[in-house]
């Protein structure tokens, strides 16, 4: 097969800034009173790809009544959960800070 760096895509995760509230109400308020969750938050993940190239992937984050974080690989599956999300501005605190 080909090696890694010929088939494209994310090499390495270079940022991850810390988890955010949406700007918009309603996905929280919706998220609470139809799903049951406790928080809907994104969190900003940054990489750089096999070509050099950097990418920002935005990744809808909610904490469910077990108390457990979960990604949302597929908001727009959720759209009342996701108003707004590709809309935030950059992150700028990284997690760890």
């Amino acid at each position: 097969g080909k090696p890694l760096s010929e088939m494209g895509g994310p090499k390495e995760i270079t940022n991850v800034f810390k988890a955010r509230n949406l700007t918009a109400n309603g996905p929280a308020s919706y998220g609470f009173a139809s799903m049951g969750l406790l928080d809907v938050q994104f969190v900003d993940v940054v990489v750089v790809m096999w070509d050099g190239t950097k990418f920002t992937n935005r990744t809808l984050v909610l904490q469910a009544s077990d108390k457990n974080w979960y990604a949302m690989p597929r908001p727009d599956l959720f759209p009342l959960l996701s108003i707004g999300l590709n809309s935030e501005t950059d992150s700028v605190t990284a997690w760890d800070e």
